[in-house]
């Protein structure tokens, strides 16, 4: 059941996050700018990747022009990730699940629940991939399975309840994995 290949466990969530990176982008400038979610339009994002509008958008906002700006963004993402080290992929499967989860709290307080939830399930996928590739023989792999599950578990929870505490105390967990993770390789790095 377990994969100890990083790369293969990583697959799923590349193709998924190298053709949604642009959305991710767009939310990612309206985090830092703290302007109103509800101004970004769904088909906006879909015609800045090239992909024509759902049939049943009823916003009708001008798209952002596909072209080589688009292409080549995720051509660096998928190339990014395709080459790196192994204990890199893990901290990036951290800071993806940390920026999901940030959506999330995010999109709750903004009343929108279809966002909330896809944000919440990117940030399971990206638990559930990480307790893929753990080795069961190794204790503290077993270790790690139980709380990536209990992680998963709040985050069930949070979406249902669409609780922001019970987001932000995963949160905290995964940045403190991630923090424990960078220094475990920075430690490795220095032998």
């Amino acid at each position: 059941m377990a994969t100890n290949n990083p790369y293969a466990a990583y697959a799923k969530y590349v193709k998924k996050t190298v053709k949604e990176e642009g959305e991710n982008q767009d939310v990612q400038t309206e985090v830092a700018t703290s302007s109103a979610l509800k101004s970004v339009p769904e088909t906006n994002t879909r015609a800045y990747m090239g992909v024509p509008p759902k049939p049943n958008a009823t916003k009708s906002i001008p798209p952002k022009p596909a072209g080589a700006q688009a292409v080549s963004a995720n051509n660096y993402l998928e190339s990014k990730i395709l080459t790196a080290p192994p204990e890199n992929l893990t901290l990036m499967l951290y800071e993806g699940a940390i920026r999901f989860m940030n959506q999330a709290v995010i999109y709750i307080s903004a009343k929108n629940n279809e966002k909330t939830n896809v944000a919440i399930q990117r940030a399971q996928d990206i638990f559930i991939e990480l307790m893929s590739t753990l080795n069961q023989e190794i204790e503290m792999s077993k270790n790690l399975f139980s709380l990536y599950e209990f992680m998963n578990y709040r985050l069930v929870e949070a979406n249902i309840e669409k609780d922001p505490e019970k987001l932000r105390e995963v949160i905290t967990m995964t940045k403190e994995l991630r923090d424990t993770w960078e220094e475990a390789m920075k430690q490795y790095k220095a032998i």
